[in-house]
């Protein structure tokens, strides 16, 4: 009798040349799912950065990395209003708005530079796409990161076609010198219906292949869209809306990740740091233990020589808040 071997097909990911390790800053941008990414970059103790929020089409995310290598600096032109708070038509509104215009300016133009040194620095650049679908203001054609609830009769909707996005990356990719890694979100944009949805993720696989076979040598592809849709194709796996990964499926797609772009040291020293991660977590039942808090001063420490890039600050104040209430 014939036994399978698995209850799933597996999606067989390419290893990647050792690619990402502790001396490598990465910048994830793009949708949702690059905001995923970037909080598991981030507690393995990578240098890392998510600037704009979350952004969902291919032309905003490149035109938000291109003000930042072009020193673009953001004026009142950037700016919309919407019940007398202001937003920016290249930003996520979640996190990036304000009561003055002047305040979000200055956010704005300081996370510009930041973004700026950053890529100077020749990272490793996550680009995550989430949908294929744009809106246009009909006043100037600009396209938008995010409507920021106006009115829908101001814009223009429209599908991109793949040979606007292979355009749009070609150009960002000759002004860069960084690696690039590509993926689709397994996001699925459902207000859209499921035809449409899977009419925009097609065109986004298409262009980001086509974009990895003109610079071979300097883009990747990671299949995060087609794990989730194919070897976790169970609900189970999805959070209470039916849309997003849960944890456990984002933590799936993660360990797939580290194996394709981290080599075996620096996934040994991201186990060490997942260890750290858990015991600073650790609330302790009764009075807190001096002991096992200097102890873990000590281990960030020793950590911090093997993760130079990565600033330990916070996680020290952390521990120095706790002590200092017990004193």
């Amino acid at each position: 009798m014939n036994k399978p071997k698995s209850f799933r097909t597996e999606v067989n990911v390419e290893k990647v040349r050792p690619f990402i390790d502790y001396n490598t800053p990465v910048l994830s941008v793009g949708s949702c799912f690059a905001f995923e990414l970037y909080k598991k970059i981030k507690s393995g103790g990578f240098k890392s950065l998510h600037p704009g929020g979350v952004i969902y089409n291919p032309i905003s995310i490149s035109t938000h990395l291109n003000n930042a290598i072009s020193a673009h600096t953001y004026g009142e032109n950037d700016i919309i209003s919407h019940d007398n708070i202001f937003f920016s038509w290249n930003h996520s509104g979640k996190n990036y708005h304000a009561n003055s215009i002047d305040l979000l300016l200055q956010k704005l133009n300081k996370e510009n530079n930041e973004i700026k040194e950053f890529i100077d620095h020749k990272p490793v650049i996550i680009v995550t796409f989430g949908t294929a679908i744009i809106y246009e203001l009909k006043s100037t054609g600009q396209i938008v990161a995010n409507c920021h609830k106006q009115s829908q009769s101001s814009f223009q909707k429209r599908m991109l076609e793949v040979n606007e996005i292979v355009t749009y990356w070609t150009d960002m990719i000759q002004k860069i010198e960084a690696n690039f890694i590509f993926t689709v979100s397994p996001v699925r944009h459902l207000k859209d219906g499921f035809i449409e949805n899977n009419r925009s993720k097609s065109k986004l696989i298409l262009a980001v292949h086509q974009i990895i076979r003109n610079h071979s040598k300097k883009c990747f592809y990671f299949p995060s869209y087609e794990i989730l849709m194919d070897e976790l194709r169970d609900y189970r796996f999805y959070s209470s809306d039916w849309i997003h990964p849960n944890e456990q499926a984002v933590n799936y797609i993660w360990d797939k990740f580290a194996d394709t772009f981290f080599d075996q040291s620096t996934k040994e020293v991201l186990i060490e740091v997942g260890k750290l991660r858990k015991a600073l977590n650790h609330k302790p039942m009764f009075e807190v233990n001096l002991s096992f808090y200097e102890k873990l001063k000590n281990d960030i420490q020793k950590i911090s020589q093997k993760t130079s890039l990565y600033n330990w600050k916070d996680e020290l104040n952390q521990i120095d808040e706790i002590l200092a209430k017990k004193i």
